[in-house]
């Protein structure tokens, strides 16, 4: 009697699972590297120099980007189809400037005189995000 007939089902289905799950990873992993990570119109203003320090989830499905040029940081929105680039303060529909609560929560500290060395950009960080975005 052949091995395969005296195992359970389930192990008989285990080496098919497994390399379809192999195939889906490798699947995945080619799909991440196809993409590009950013955006073209953040790709274009780091090829100018702008360097990402953070992207974060913000309001009615935009991507936030923090990103840092000559010692000064800035933030700037994509749309959720990553074609289409907003600079300027966002304001919900309760009239809150979201802008500020982003730059408290994602520019860097400033760097303190003990771990200056460990901090993105070693200038002070901004007190408002309107400052940074015009």
């Amino acid at each position: 009697m052949p091995l395969s007939n005296t195992l359970p089902s389930s192990s008989k289905t285990m080496p098919l699972r497994a390399g379809m799950a192999c195939v889906a990873l490798f699947l995945a992993v080619q799909a991440a590297h196809a993409a590009p990570r950013h955006p073209k119109p953040i790709r274009d203003a780091e090829a100018k120099g702008a360097k990402v320090v953070a992207t974060f989830p913000a309001a009615s499905g935009l991507t936030g980007w923090v990103v840092s040029q000559n010692g000064t940081y800035s933030m700037a929105f994509t749309t959720a189809d990553r074609k289409t680039l907003i600079v300027g303060e966002l304001i919900d529909e309760k009239g809150k400037n979201l802008n500020d609560h982003y730059a408290d929560k994602y520019f860097p500290k400033a760097a303190s005189a003990g771990n200056a060395g460990n901090a993105v950009n070693s200038s002070p960080r901004p007190s408002r995000a309107r400052e940074n975005n015009r």
